[in-house]
């Protein structure tokens, strides 16, 4: 029988958008349209965990595109998630499909501890480790939509494109932009 845990209410009066994913104790939800401090509706991510004492989920960060990078609301930045928590320092991936004119990306954020306080939820600290960006699409496609759908296993990580019906593979290898692609597999084939 389910029981109702907790819920994720609206954030500063936005609407959740329908990514979420979870994997152990750890829950991302997606916000497209979130309002942050240094930027309006560029989107953000907010990583949940699950408090082992009290078995109740609490709001460990928000993930948000670096605001160097000029992401706004058309981005879509938190459209898509997903999260491998099954790691020593589990990754979080985020979709930006509009991003760059909807060429679109999928931003890489991995959770560290602090060596002293390794049981504490405030102890951990997620922090954007890298960028996948289309190597695919044909040139002058400019809506590829990439990172329309993500997903990430390990140190893989797969996101969708709308350009050719492929989706690219590529591996992180644990160091600060250390993410190569590796494969791209189309998934409508037209033989």
């Amino acid at each position: 029988r389910w029981v109702k845990v907790d819920e994720f209410p609206n954030v500063n009066g936005y609407s959740l958008t329908p990514a979420v994913a979870i994997s152990g104790d750890v829950a991302v939800v997606g916000i497209v349209y979130q309002v942050l401090g240094f930027n309006q509706g560029i989107g953000g991510a907010y990583v949940y965990e699950r408090d082992h004492k009290s078995g109740r989920w609490k709001r460990a960060q928000v993930l948000a595109p670096d605001p160097d990078e000029g992401i706004d609301g058309e981005d879509k930045f938190g459209w898509s998630v997903d999260v491998d928590a099954d790691q020593e320092e589990p990754l979080v991936v985020v979709g930006a499909h509009g991003e760059n004119d909807k060429v679109g990306s999928v931003h890489v954020f991995r959770r560290t501890r602090s060596p002293r306080r390794t049981l504490s939820l405030r102890s951990a600290h997620w922090s954007r480790v890298g960028k996948v960006l289309p190597d695919f699409c044909p040139q002058g496609d400019f809506e590829s939509n990439f990172g329309y759908s993500v997903a990430v296993s390990g140190n893989v990580i797969a996101a969708s494109a709308d350009c050719d019906f492929i989706v690219q593979l590529s591996t992180f290898n644990g160091t600060l932009n250390g993410i190569e692609s590796f494969q791209n597999v189309r998934y409508i084939d037209f033989k």
